[in-house]
């Protein structure tokens, strides 16, 4: 037990959070003192805590090599951790600190130990590694690093995976703003620079897109967002962002519009021989009357009766055909020329445009047509387009009838406005759409006839068109005899 001069120490030890606890032992290893703080933090009455504790300070080094010593010693203090299960079995960690007491002649005689309860720190400790560990697992995932910019010292600091993204060792390269524009593609490096200097100008966060020149000479894409901190002054004071690698993401969006190019280019291709032989339908009788009209003159001339009135007659009878054929030709040529010039444009004339350069197949397929115009309305945007997604569906309700062997096939158009919506509706009698292909008329590369008989493009391109570049809807459900197709429209003007 301690001396009455103590009382007042020990009263203090007692008094301490139960954080800590406090002891003396004997150079023989027996505890003269034990603080009551330690129950509450390893729950030991005072005998069994002296058979656990010493168990535990036998594996200590330092305290083998001091209690129960003679001689003369180093007086400095004694530390070290460990854990120390508490009495109902859990780990506790302990940072324990004990300072040797000499007598008069220097030797030992005891040592006085203070135990701090360090469990709640070696448990931050750990949670903050495993959530480190899980960020950077989840950074690498995602393909996204986080960085940090000093802006007065000029100090970046990159995380691992802003390092793997822009392939640099943490050894060779010294990150710093100029370091990091290097990396830059140099056809994006002024306008990521200028992104960075806007959003520090007008105080705002950024976001960017651009590439990344790899010594190799590949090309990486990234997504950066960035938000600067400013003091009162409204100085910048540093800078934090994100990086993520988007290459593979951007590579398939590439990939993804150069095939809709060929689609389109495909269905253009399509729609392009249907012409051709729209046109040569168109031809075929002019051309008919014109080798008619030439050995006429050439008898004529031979037997002596071909007089100037009746030359000049056939003449312009030659004209007139190769006038019409010309008109074709031009027709033609005016929608298939590239320019997709934007207007505003009658639904009606446009079209009217369509019987015109579909007139021919409508007489080849004896397909008998109609146009009912109860409210001609204005529509913005390419003429050009808006025409292919009509022939495109035009072209779809004749395969049908030609597929299904449709007697008297007939194709209805009729355009309203409805509730500020120009309404262009085309119907056919081949019979509709069979319930399992409802979901997927629209589908690229689907289509119900026998090989070589279709492209599949035709419905996708034609949806594409009136959705993309005329910002409107096309939609298809089954009316009485046939396919009911539904092009809604903003009104212009």
């Amino acid at each position: 037990m301690p001396d009455a001069d103590s009382y007042n120490f020990f009263a203090l030890i007692e008094g301490m959070e139960s954080t800590f606890f406090f002891y003396i032992r004997n150079r023989e290893g027996k505890y003269r003192y034990i603080s009551p703080s330690q129950h509450s933090i390893l729950g030991y009455r005072e005998k069994e805590f002296a058979e656990v504790f010493n168990a535990f300070l036998k594996d200590a080094e330092a305290v083998a090599g001091g209690v129960g010593k003679r001689g003369k010693v180093d007086a400095t203090k004694l530390s070290y951790e460990g854990e120390l299960a508490h009495k109902n079995g859990s780990q506790r960690s302990l940072k324990i600190y004990e300072y040797p007491s000499y007598d008069a002649e220097g030797e030992i005689i005891a040592l006085q130990g203070l135990a701090e309860d360090i469990t709640p720190r070696r448990e931050l400790e750990a949670s903050l590694r495993r959530n480190e560990t899980f960020f950077k697992q989840v950074q690498q995932m995602a393909q996204i690093g986080s960085w940090f910019l000093d802006i007065r010292a000029n100090r970046l600091q990159w995380s691992e995976q802003v390092y793997r993204i822009f392939e640099r060792d943490h050894e060779d390269f010294e990150a710093s703003y100029e370091a990091f524009l290097t990396n830059i593609h140099p056809d994006d490096f002024e306008s990521v620079n200028n992104a960075y200097i806007r959003s520090l100008e007008e105080k705002s966060p950024y976001s960017s897109e651009h590439r990344l020149l790899m010594p190799d000479g590949r090309i990486k894409y990234v997504h950066e967002e960035c938000e600067t901190f400013f003091d009162e002054r409204g100085e910048p004071i540093s800078s934090f962002g994100t990086v993520q690698d988007i290459t593979v993401m951007k590579e398939l969006q590439i990939e993804h519009e150069i095939n809709q190019e060929l689609m389109f280019q495909q269905s253009k291709m399509a729609q392009m021989g249907e012409m051709i032989n729209s046109i040569a339908h168109q031809w075929k009788q002019p051309l008919h009357q014109i080798n008619s009209v030439l050995p006429a003159i050439e008898e004529d001339f031979g037997s002596g009766t071909l007089s100037s009135a009746s030359l000049a007659a056939k003449l312009d009878e030659i004209e007139m055909l190769t006038g019409h054929m010309s008109q074709t030709i031009e027709s033609f040529q005016n929608f298939f020329h590239p320019n997709k010039h934007k207007t505003v444009f009658s639904a009606a004339d446009a079209l009217a445009k369509v019987f015109t350069l579909f007139g021919s197949e409508f007489e080849r397929v004896k397909i008998r047509r109609e146009l009912s115009t109860h409210s001609d309305f204005l529509i913005g945007g390419s003429e050009k387009e808006f025409v292919q997604a009509i022939l495109s569906i035009v072209q779809n309700s004749k395969e049908c009838f030609i597929h299904r062997n449709i007697h008297e096939p007939k194709i209805m158009i009729r355009i309203d406005t409805i509730d500020n919506r120009g309404i262009v509706t085309l119907t056919d009698n081949a019979g509709g759409i069979p319930d399992e292909y409802a979901d997927k008329i629209f589908d690229p590369y689907f289509t119900t006839k026998r090989k070589g008989h279709g492209t599949g493009l035709g419905l996708y391109i034609a949806k594409k068109l009136i959705e993309t570049a005329l910002c409107g809807t096309l939609s298809v459900k089954n009316g009485i005899e046939g396919a009911e197709f539904i092009i809604a429209l903003p009104l212009k003007g």
